[in-house]
């Protein structure tokens, strides 16, 4: 049972990070273990004012999940949130940069909700891109991550997509000038 509990969470974190769109966590209440662990692969997260984060594995002679969090928060703060074992509140996880957005407790849903839809009037194909760059760039030199980016970035400009993306945008701009006067 232990060992296929290990495999389900095994195959759940990797399908987040490797979904091709972006994952929003929204916290409510307590990320504890296993649930601090998923939380660390999601690409935004939004954390209500109640919301606590918490690795106590090492009190119970277990090892936590170590290297989401330190690609996230750095390897020294990500140290002393394993091996310590306190309990965080959303203000410190966000000040640390654990927690993108904090909210009160009856409208964080409601930000995780706008960054979502903020993420779907954007370019599949682009999202899709970005989200792998800011998976592998950390990771590489920096004249390869620039070769990469600018690869990457040369042939999204070059798709039909961006022209039709970029009207849309100066559209809607024109709209929201002509309603501010």
């Amino acid at each position: 049972e232990i060992d296929d509990y290990f495999e389900s969470m095994k195959r759940y974190l990797k399908k987040i990070y490797s979904y091709p769109k972006p994952v929003i966590a929204a916290v409510g209440g307590i990320a504890l273990g296993g649930g601090f662990n998923i939380v660390t692969v999601c690409d935004l997260i939004v954390a209500s004012e109640s919301a606590i984060f918490c690795h106590p594995e090492l009190k119970f002679g277990l090892s936590p999940l170590f290297y989401p969090l330190s690609q996230i928060v750095g390897v020294p703060k990500a140290k002393e949130i394993v091996m310590l074992g306190e309990p965080m509140g959303a203000n410190e996880a966000e000040r640390i940069g654990l927690v993108n957005k904090v909210a009160p407790p009856e409208k964080f849903m409601q930000v995780a909700e706008k960054m979502a839809e903020t993420l779907s009037e954007r370019s599949v194909k682009a999202i899709e891109e970005l989200k792998n760059i800011c998976s592998v760039v950390p990771r590489m030199d920096k004249i390869a991550a620039l070769d990469m980016e600018l690869s990457i970035g040369g042939m999204l400009f070059a798709r039909d997509e961006r022209k039709i993306h970029m009207n849309e945008v100066l559209f809607l701009e024109k709209l929201r000038k002509k309603k501010q006067k």
